[in-house]
């Protein structure tokens, strides 16, 4: 993941197939610790095809949900919503670093839990 988007940088089919296959990722790590998180995941981006302003909002959605259905994680970065003079959702850079930087959170605090399973057993709990 790539959280530091500088406020110049472009937007670009690499950027979207990554934080989307990155959503998927962790949905399906989630699912496999019986989450159920129900998420829409476009992972086939080409170079040329900006998303359209709902397609911003279901990656964001997509991002918020796996937190609903995980975690509120003390490290959440705020995803805001900014628009541009017509009235269309943008996407700039300081919203790019948040929805990476929220993925890679949440992958450390899925982690995290992962790890602690090897503490629950029957050798550390005193029952063997």
């Amino acid at each position: 993941m790539d959280w530091n988007h500088a406020p110049d940088s472009f937007l670009s089919a690499a950027d979207l197939n990554r934080i989307e296959t990155q959503t998927a990722f962790l949905r399906g790590r989630l699912e496999g610790y019986g989450y159920s998180i129900a998420l829409s995941c476009k992972t086939d981006w080409q170079e040329g095809a900006f998303p359209a302003a709902a397609e911003l909002g279901r990656i964001r959605e997509n991002i918020n949900a796996l937190q609903a259905g995980f975690y509120s994680l003390p490290d959440w970065r705020e995803i805001a919503r900014k628009y541009l003079s017509g009235g269309q959702e943008a996407l700039d850079a300081e919203i790019l670093n948040a929805e990476e930087w929220d993925l890679h959170a949440l992958g450390v605090w899925v982690d995290r839990m992962a790890a602690a399973f090897v503490y629950s057993g029957e050798i550390f709990s005193g029952e063997v």
